[in-house]
């Protein structure tokens, strides 16, 4: 049997039917009330919060955490006291 030329294949070929697929469902996101962030960082500063993590035995991104609360905790004792009515 003689093999068909390209141009013959192309010829005869004909548009698959495209298959209709069911619209994918929304994945469940829990809201714990937490914001997903990114940022960057010096690499010598990373490789001493690598070094300093693999020391407590936690992840950097815990490390980052704690400075967070740490400069939010020092901020609020620095804040000037306001009564409850005051406005911020």
């Amino acid at each position: 049997m003689k093999k068909p030329s390209l141009l013959e294949s192309l010829a005869k070929k004909t548009e698959p039917a495209l298959a209709i697929a069911e619209p994918a469902s929304a994945p469940k996101v829990l809201d714990d009330n937490n914001i997903m962030t990114s940022f960057r960082i010096d690499r010598a500063k990373l490789f001493e919060m690598k070094t300093l993590d693999y020391q407590r035995r936690c992840r950097v991104n815990d490390l980052v955490l704690q400075g967070i609360d740490y400069v939010l905790d020092v901020s609020r004792r620095n804040a000037p006291a306001q009564s409850p009515g005051e406005a911020t």
